[in-house]
């Protein structure tokens, strides 16, 4: 199965994106192609809400994790796809890539296929909890 990203436009963002990632604000997800899911030390990461692809089970996202600065490989930004199963309320991650470049642009640097074990998605405040909590009907 292959799937597709869109790509970014140009290299400038509209003001009122640049406020929306620097001031980590949310709002639905239909208002959006993107939402803050969290803003962990010196990093945010955020979810391409216009990559959202029905499967059988729930759903596969594109998920952007940004770094203020870049890491000993000079990564700056990683691109994880993630798969939603709805009806267990899981998710894992299938496939990472990581750029030397901010909002996953620039030279990837690394491709993996990670295909890692199911993660429980309705813990605490995290990430894959926000995501079920959007995409999964209640």
């Amino acid at each position: 199965m292959q799937i597709r990203r869109r790509q970014l436009s140009g290299v400038s963002l509209p003001l009122s994106l640049w406020a929306f990632l620097a001031l980590g604000l949310s709002v639905p997800a239909g208002a959006s192609d993107f939402l803050i899911l969290d803003r962990p030390k010196g990093r945010v990461q955020y979810a391409e809400m216009f990559s959202v692809r029905p499967t059988t089970e729930g759903a596969l996202v594109w998920l952007v994790e940004d770094a203020r600065h870049p890491d000993l490989l000079g990564h700056l930004s990683t691109l994880s796809l993630l798969e939603i199963d709805c009806g267990k309320k899981k998710v894992r991650t299938r496939l990472e890539k990581r750029y030397t470049g901010s909002r996953a642009q620039g030279r990837s640097t690394h491709m993996g296929t990670v295909n890692s074990d199911w993660r429980d998605g309705t813990k605490g405040a995290s990430p894959d909890r926000i995501l079920v909590e959007r995409l999964c009907p209640a």
